[in-house]
């Protein structure tokens, strides 16, 4: 995600975690992420007044209950048009099955892009 490496920005670094257990998909759900944050008393402010050029993306495209070869495919389709804009692209496969699986069959593809600035951008 893009979220614990912008809280970098605000001056949190040690001690972040963000573990997936469980990948849910709808209509069922069911994933389960646990969260590690320490307790800061005091934020930085953040000013991100030049987002930079993107520089790389990474992501992770993950499949529940489906054959893994759907994931293999989302990162083939995704790669071949991404690698036309820029060379630094690496997403990886996570498959789930059985009880780490959640409730329902899904896939889907998360990206994120980061910034000669390190500004990342998700969606």
């Amino acid at each position: 995600t893009a979220t614990l490496p912008m809280l970098r920005h605000f001056g949190i670094e040690d001690g972040v975690e963000l573990r997936v257990s469980k990948r849910g998909a709808p209509p069922g759900g069911g994933g389960e992420a646990h969260f590690r944050c320490p307790v800061v008393k005091a934020l930085k402010p953040v000013d991100i007044t030049d987002q930079g050029s993107v520089r790389r993306v990474r992501g992770v495209a993950y499949s529940t209950r489906v054959s893994p070869q759907i994931s293999n495919r989302v990162v083939d389709s995704a790669k071949e048009i991404l690698t036309k804009l820029l060379p630094d692209v690496y997403i990886y496969t996570d498959h789930y099955k059985g009880a780490a699986a959640g409730a329902s069959a899904g896939y889907a593809l998360a990206l994120v892009a980061e910034t000669t600035t390190q500004t990342f951008y998700t969606g």
